[in-house]
Order: structure tokens, then sequence, then C-alpha cells
């Protein structure tokens, strides 16, 4: 079967699951530019950086906004984050067992820190070191796009992934294409704006 192109649209993560934190109105645009792109591009699959574990287990979120689009759309849908067994397998930790990690570096213990500034500190540290684990997270995600039997794939992954995404699959021979790399960087690149912080 002829591979068709893959095309790649970066988000920020809190508008792929319904949550109590972005209002309504966003993920109804959401819904529709998934969908305008499933159309307009002809798209016959749609996967994401994402996992039902992460739905169920971790956000307790009742709804996967692009799994939603796609199954309203008629087409198929697939999850391409490892879970929990495959992390343990590929030696990849969760993000909050990071933290947790450079937290006890510097000796802290509790929840929420309420010094801004090492607040700040472990975030960036913890940030940093997650980043050590991205090739390999998005080579399993290529892995799985690879087995995916359709022809023109729309793939939603977070914004910080885009770039590195579309350069691992044309040095792989996929015809690969960027249709968005951060939709609404506006809103999401300040939480203040969602209310956060």
């Amino acid at each position: 079967m002829h591979k068709g192109t893959i095309y790649i649209a970066g988000v920020d993560h809190l508008i792929q699951y319904r949550n109590g934190i972005v209002q309504e109105y966003l993920f109804d645009e959401f819904y529709g530019f998934l969908i305008n792109l499933i159309w307009s591009y002809n798209i016959t699959a749609v996967a994401e950086e994402f996992n039902r574990e992460y739905l169920e287990d971790v956000y307790f979120s009742p709804e996967a906004t692009v799994e939603s689009a796609a199954v309203k759309s008629g087409v198929a849908h697939f999850f391409c984050d490892p879970g929990k067994d495959e992390r343990l397998r590929m030696g990849i930790p969760y993000f909050a067992d990071i933290r947790n990690m450079i937290k006890k570096k510097y000796g802290i213990h509790e929840k929420f820190i309420s010094d801004r500034i090492m607040r700040g500190k472990i975030e960036q540290e913890t940030i940093d070191e997650s980043k050590k684990y991205w090739q390999i997270r998005e080579e399993y995600w290529y892995s799985i796009i690879s087995n995916i039997p359709y022809d023109s794939i729309l793939f939603i992954c977070g914004h910080e992934h885009v770039f590195r995404f579309r350069n691992l699959l044309l040095r792989n021979g996929r015809d690969a294409e960027v249709i968005e790399s951060f939709w609404h960087d506006e809103i999401f690149s300040d939480y203040t704006k969602l209310g956060i912080c």
C-alpha cells in the first residue's frame, strides 16, 4: 500500500481532554478545526500523542477530544503515546515522577511549593529532564503510525514536538507536512489567559 502524507498539528495538551480548565468555546472551536482538517486534507485516520490511560487514570476525564472528532467524522483513531507498561519497558518516567525526583533532590516533600522562585526552578528542571526522553517517545509514535493501515493521517501532538516529529518522518522517507504548529498559541502560551496561575 502507498503510504500517504502525515499531516501534523501541534496543540497544548489541555485541549486533548475534557476538563474544567479550558473554556467550552475553545473545545467547540477545536472540534471544528479538526473536522475541517479531516475534510480539507481527505484524512483517513487520526492519531495523537495521548492514550486512554492518561484520559481515565491520570486526568479522570470523560472524553478525549481528538478521538471524539475522529469518530464524529467517521475516520479511524489511534492513541500513540506509550502507556504505563510501555514506559516501564522503555525506561520513560512520567512527568510527575520526574518532578517528584527533582523535589526530593531539594529536600521538598510538600505537594505545593509556596516559594515562587523554587517552584519555577523545579518546574524548569523537570521540563529539561523530561526532554531527555522525547526522542524515544517520538520514535515510538513513529512505530505506531508506520503500522496504521491508512493512507492519509492527521497526527496531533504537543506543539514542542511538531518540527522534531516532522523531521523524524522525513528522515524515514515519509511525506510529512506541518499544517498547524501551535493551535491557538495566543491563548495557550500564556496560561493566565485560561485563569491558571
